[in-house]
């Protein structure tokens, strides 16, 4: 009768591991979809549209003289600082303090919000074809890239295209961006945030190491400063919210990770502020 019984488990488990074997082939092509790169290509292509006709709609028949923005007292500071950047590189002077304004005394640019991460990556726009330029294409990236990410990382929460793009519309192209567009590239520049989640879960999940999770956080952290103090301070106040009531209300087998990913995220915080 154990034999039997043996037998019949044996039989049992094979057969579920069939089914399961099964589940596996008819979740493969779903599965591969998913990893495949052209949904991401298509929808950064469909956010990259959206954002020309809506926030660069009348920049992008001229983007070296018709800004990206309304008004021109904001939108002038954050020119100047995309154009300061380069000139004080190629100038060999410091690029976090200026004696150009508020002569002769100068200013400590670090107590402003001169975006030196953006400034940094469109030089060559700026040194190319002007500040104008420079800004038009922050403010037409701020939201394509953060619909993008938020995308990404909807579509590892969801597991389905259409709830991917609509969360990554929802949160590009939602009223918040469009009524910082008017003139203030620093709080669009959110594309990060997405991103501190993803690797986050991704970590959680042990998907990736510890090491690559603090080497990656930190950069992440560090170039969310050098665009945004202000989003990156909210990012960690809410992200901190969201670890330490996760830990709370997670089941026991759970709760040691996320106790983990506390500590690595702050370890990551600290090598962000050297780095920074």
């Amino acid at each position: 009768m154990a034999a039997g019984a043996a037998v019949e488990g044996v039989g049992a488990g094979g057969a579920a591991g069939s089914r399961v074997a099964v589940s596996r082939e008819r979740r493969g092509p779903r599965e591969r979809e998913l990893r495949s790169g052209h949904p991401r290509c298509l929808a950064f292509g469909l956010y990259l549209i959206l954002g020309l006709l809506t926030a660069g709609f009348y920049a992008i028949r001229d983007p070296t003289s018709v800004c990206a923005c309304v008004g021109n007292a904001d939108p002038a500071l954050f020119m100047w600082s995309l154009a300061w950047l380069p000139h004080a590189l190629a100038a060999g002077v410091n690029p976090l303090a200026s004696h150009a304004v508020w002569a002769p005394v100068g200013v400590n640019l670090a107590h402003h919000t001169t975006i030196p991460a953006a400034a940094f990556a469109l030089a060559p726009v700026t040194v190319l074809f002007g500040p104008i330029a420079a800004y038009n294409v922050a403010s037409i990236a701020s939201p394509v890239l953060a619909a993008f990410t938020a995308y990404l990382l909807c579509r590892r929460i969801a597991g389905g295209e259409m709830p991917a793009l609509a969360g990554g519309y929802l949160f590009g192209f939602g009223p918040y961006m469009f009524a910082q567009l008017v003139g203030h590239p620093n709080l669009t520049m959110v594309f990060l945030v997405p991103v501190m989640v993803l690797l986050a879960l991704r970590r959680a999940d042990r998907e990736i190491s510890r090491r690559r999770y603090v080497v990656w956080m930190a950069i992440v952290l560090a170039l969310q400063a050098g665009l945004s103090t202000e989003v990156l301070a909210t990012s960690v106040a809410f992200g901190l919210l969201a670890l330490l009531g996760s830990r709370l209300l997670a089941g026991e087998p759970y709760r040691a990770r996320i106790s983990g990913l506390i500590a690595e995220s702050v370890a990551a915080g600290l090598i962000a502020i050297a780095l920074a």
